[in-house]
């Protein structure tokens, strides 16, 4: 591959959008017009994307497509997720929902309730990433709106009975994400509490599945057999006792200290239970691993294995006053228990779970996807696969300056985009070399965003300001250099290409 087509640049989206099939050779050509606007500027509304009537209508008029759809969007990027994939001993597949909300009092078309008298959608996502955490892009995607009135509370019989239920999508998108990377034997499911779900156990482990998923309820268990293995089905033999008591009682295995960032406090009260407020704290945790066998519960399909033997691993806090500020994490996996090390892998990669919260982050925070004013479901569906894209791209640099500072910026950003980096910190008189390195780089978007360095690291919102500068600049420098053989000052001077 060519030094220019290494990085994020115009070549990129050509490539990683190649083979898109939307039915209609012009609808392909817009998809890439659109995708290369709102790289430029991602966190400004459609009409400044665009930058004109004429491109804005087009842009309107693609969106609303019947033929255009979500999935075809991202078809073409998932595949390359998984050819990037390919290379890596294990991939981590980390799912999770978020609420796309939109605000007004005019009912958007195809928009359903998500809290109180909001509306909006829900995007169930998953994305590829390596064991360190490194991003390698979207795997799967699956939408919907909620519709009618709100359902309340349910009987476990009346949930049993609903085959739409929500909770559903959680094995349904595994097994649809798995499927891209079949015959990769390095795949590994990570899920936060809400799918701590008997039905979601008993499906991935049918499927011979490895996943690390947090768990949120307490649950009986079954004597376990000397010869299961995680993901087994067991006949049960009560056992009298329950999963957190037993795995509690469990003999320390190994202790770390972590450094626990600052959370600010949530908005609803259930969230505030769920992630209650902390200051910025050195956290030293004690881990705790044992195998048991759940039991199925009375209120799940009587057709499924009456019982689980997997890996539970426990991280508690210690030496912490306050019992509700205590960092407690429960979670079931497939992994191998049997040494500190194979304990403490299990944990870091349940630690990369957080890389899908930034990936929400930056298509809401820096794409400000949800003050995009189109007025029904599917523009806006298209729209987020586009968005997509972008947070990608600039999750994978912001990966790189931390966890591979030293890596050359030009692997990351590519040759064009490098050189308008490096013109418009010389303009704005910053120090950044000829040949920046990641950290370095993405210190110099961030100044161009607007960053105090003593601030911190950059947020989504200077990263995005910073990283639209560049773009704009890289796509007038791109075209001022195909235009130079026709020009007049062609042969006036040189221009620094490097």
């Amino acid at each position: 591959m060519k030094q220019e087509e290494t990085g994020k640049g115009a070549s990129d989206l050509v490539e990683e959008f190649s083979g898109v099939l939307l039915g209609d050779a012009r609808l392909n050509a817009r998809l890439l017009t659109v995708v290369q606007a709102a790289s430029r500027q991602p966190e400004v509304s459609l009409p400044l994307q665009a930058g004109n009537s004429g491109n804005l209508e087009g842009t309107y008029r693609f969106l609303g497509n019947p033929k255009v759809t979500a999935e075809k969007i991202l078809a073409p990027h998932i595949a390359k997720t998984a050819v990037r994939a390919a290379s890596v001993e294990e991939v981590l597949l980390i799912s999770d929902t978020t609420e796309a909300i939109f605000s007004g009092s005019a009912t958007r078309k195809g928009l359903g309730y998500v809290r109180a008298k909001e509306q909006g959608f829900l995007a169930h996502v998953t994305i590829a990433a390596t064991v360190s955490g490194k991003p390698l892009g979207v795997a799967d995607l699956e939408t919907w709106s909620r519709s009618g009135k709100r359902k309340g509370r349910r009987t476990s019989s009346e949930l049993l009975a609903d085959l739409n239920r929500e909770s559903l999508r959680w094995s349904r998108r595994a097994l649809a994400a798995h499927t891209r990377f079949e015959g990769h034997p390095g795949v590994i499911h990570v899920m936060d509490r809400e799918a701590d779900n008997y039905e979601i156990f008993n499906t991935i482990c049918s499927n011979k599945y490895r996943f690390v998923i947090r768990l949120n309820h307490d649950r009986l268990l079954a004597e376990t057999p000397l010869e299961a293995k995680a993901g087994d089905a067991t006949e049960v033999q009560p056992m009298g006792s329950k999963l957190f008591s037993q795995l509690h009682g469990c003999e320390g295995v190994m202790e770390r200290e972590v450094l626990l960032s600052e959370r600010a406090k949530k908005g609803s009260p259930k969230r505030q239970k769920l992630y209650p407020e902390r200051g910025r704290r050195l956290a030293r945790l004690l881990f705790k691993a044992g195998k048991l066998t759940l039991i199925r519960p009375r209120s799940t399909d009587k057709k499924l294995a009456a019982g689980r033997c997997l890996n539970f691993v426990l991280v508690e806090e210690i030496g912490v006053p306050s019992e509700d500020e205590r960092v407690v994490w429960w979670l079931a996996t497939t992994e191998p228990i049997d040494t500190p090390e194979q304990i403490a892998k299990i944990i870091d990669i349940y630690r990369q779970r957080w890389l899908i919260e930034e990936f929400f982050k930056a298509i809401k925070s820096g794409c400000n996807f949800e003050k995009l004013q189109l007025e029904s479901l599917e523009p806006l569906r298209n729209m987020l696969a586009i968005f997509m894209y972008v947070a990608w791209t600039m999750l994978s640099l912001r990966w790189a300056s931390r966890k591979e500072p030293d890596t050359p910026a030009v692997e990351i950003l590519g040759r064009t985009n490098l050189t308008s980096l490096v013109m418009l910190a010389r303009d704005g008189r910053m120090k950044l070399a000829e040949s920046p390195t990641s950290r370095e780089a993405l210190q110099a978007i961030a100044s161009l965003g607007g960053h105090i360095k003593n601030n911190g690291e950059p947020g989504w919102a200077v990263l995005w300001r910073g990283y639209e500068k560049v773009l704009a600049f890289s796509n007038a420098y791109t075209i001022i250099m195909k235009l130079l053989p026709d020009l007049d000052l062609a042969g006036r001077g040189t221009c620094d290409q490097s």
